[in-house]
Order: structure tokens, then sequence, then C-alpha cells
């Protein structure tokens, strides 16, 4: 089915929109605004984590990777030259 995403700054265009879906066969879908927030700080783009990221989740993601902070900063400075 094809898509078409609206941005608007008024209710008039919805009202309207919701009106002629009752006549043209078609669905309105809203989405959440803070679907994915980002930002930037010093040109790198900070995108906001998932709500349901949790210390144990990441803690299982992590566990039985050998990582090793020493080597991990080691390798960042030689990709940044």
């Amino acid at each position: 089915m094809p898509e078409l995403i609206i941005k608007y700054c008024n209710k008039k265009p919805l009202r309207l929109l919701q009106r002629l879906s009752k006549y043209f066969d078609f669905r309105l879908i809203s989405t959440k605004k803070d679907e994915q927030k980002s930002s930037q700080l010093y040109g790198v783009v900070i995108i906001t984590a998932h709500p349901e990221l949790t210390p144990r989740v990441l803690k299982a993601f992590f566990c039985g990777i050998d990582l090793n902070a020493q080597q991990l900063r080691k390798d960042t400075w030689q990709r940044s030259l």
C-alpha cells in the first residue's frame, strides 16, 4: 500500500483529511512525535536511547565479549590519525 507523510502546523488539514478518509477509503495513522530525537554537539549527532534500554540489557549484550579498555583506547587513537 502506498504511504504518504504530511506535516502540518495547524489542525485544519488534519480535520479535512479525517473527513475525506471516510469517503475515499484511506486511513490516517498518527506517529509519535518523540520517536527518535537527535541533537548535535560539536558536530557529533547524539541520538536519544530507547526507553527500555536498561543496564541489565546492556550487561547481557556485552557479557562474553572480551573488552579491554586499554586496547579500545589504543585502537581509537590509531583510527583518528
